[in-house]
């Protein structure tokens, strides 16, 4: 888990570009979703 939303969001689009070849539909339901997956960010630990 990433440190940061910064961080998260970088390892976010590291996944997408490293398996969107492979599992497009996957990716794209992800990428769709993206807000709603790292929301926890928005909260204090």
């Amino acid at each position: 888990m990433a440190e940061t939303r910064v961080d998260a969001h970088k390892a976010f689009d590291h996944t997408v570009k490293r398996f969107d070849a492979k599992y497009p539909n996957a990716m794209a339901c992800l990428v769709k979703d993206r807000e709603a997956l790292l929301a926890f960010y928005d909260y204090p630990a």
